[in-house]
């Protein structure tokens, strides 16, 4: 073919695993200009947060890239071949997991009563919301508020999940992928909820995604992983 090879046809005398590694090349290549074009809007989040010093850290990545064993070494499910990990001892640490088999314990509750079932109220800055009011932020209607857990879709139960753990008021919160199942509009808003949720209530994240957008939209800083390494830092 003349003019070269694109991105999804092997050039001549190109083998498969060439085309893998050019493809995946070029990817990375386009994750750093992304993540280049984030930087306005965290450097303005940066300077709202620099009062608190409270970060949050968004790591992006491809399949397999390392992110989500970041997390299990944090959390200490994991432990590192060399080197170790230091927890600081005030650290009140929060996961929310990939599955959402735990709502199986409130399956008979309502959505409103499962929240409840963990605190009545959480203080978020200087504002103090109840479980009722956490649950129309997180964009539950009345009616949807009063389903029972077993009735839920699956991104229903994401964002049922996160409210459990934000109603337990942690002070580090470990997310992997906590948006992944909704549409693209509630994810959007669900992200800037998300991220004035970190500032007010004082909360550092370690946020995994794949997703540009959203890391442009939470993080102060942003880290980018490729086969287990860290291998920029942004901001």
């Amino acid at each position: 073919m003349a003019g070269g090879a694109g991105i999804g046809s092997r050039g001549p005398g190109e083998t498969q695993l060439e085309l893998d590694r050019r493809r995946i090349r070029q990817r990375m290549a386009k994750l750093r200009r992304d993540i280049k074009k984030m930087a306005p809007a965290r450097s303005t989040r940066r300077a709202e947060r620099r009062r608190t010093g409270i970060p949050s850290v968004v790591v992006v990545g491809y399949t397999n890239a390392g992110k989500s064993s970041l997390l299990a070494l944090i959390a200490g499910r994991l432990e590192p071949t060399t080197g170790h990990v230091k927890r600081g001892t005030t650290v009140k640490l929060a996961e929310l997991s990939q599955h959402t088999r735990e709502l199986d314990e409130v399956a008979d509750l309502r959505v409103v009563e499962a929240v409840n079932d963990v605190a009545a109220r959480v203080q978020v800055g200087k504002k103090e919301l109840t479980a009722s009011q956490v649950t129309e932020r997180m964009g539950f209607t009345r009616e949807r508020a009063w389903t029972r857990v077993s009735e839920l879709s699956g991104g229903e139960r994401r964002r049922l999940q996160f409210m459990r753990l934000l109603m337990a008021e942690p002070n580090v919160l470990l997310l992997d992928e906590p948006l992944s199942a909704l549409d693209t509009r509630l994810r959007e808003d669900l992200a800037v909820f998300l991220r004035r949720v970190l500032q007010k209530a004082g909360t550092t994240a370690v946020y995994v995604t794949h997703n540009d957008a959203e890391a442009a939209t939470v993080a102060d800083r942003v880290v980018r992983m490729e086969s287990g390494r860290l291998v920029d830092m942004s901001g």
